[in-house]
């Protein structure tokens, strides 16, 4: 595990349906209170003709 200073910004990155995330946040509302939550919505990539096989 990293170290870091306690004072710099953490990141957690949670991936899942946009439903599932939002529960979550407010599952743990009280918890999450003094953190700033970003929801960044991702596409999955059609990977046809892509050569990503």
């Amino acid at each position: 595990m990293e170290h870091s200073h306690r004072n710099l910004p953490q990141c957690l990155e949670l991936i899942d349906t946009e439903a599932t995330l939002r529960a979550f946040c407010k599952t743990h509302r009280q918890q999450l209170a003094l953190a700033r939550v970003l929801l960044l919505p991702c596409e999955v990539i059609d990977d046809h003709g892509l050569g990503l096989d």
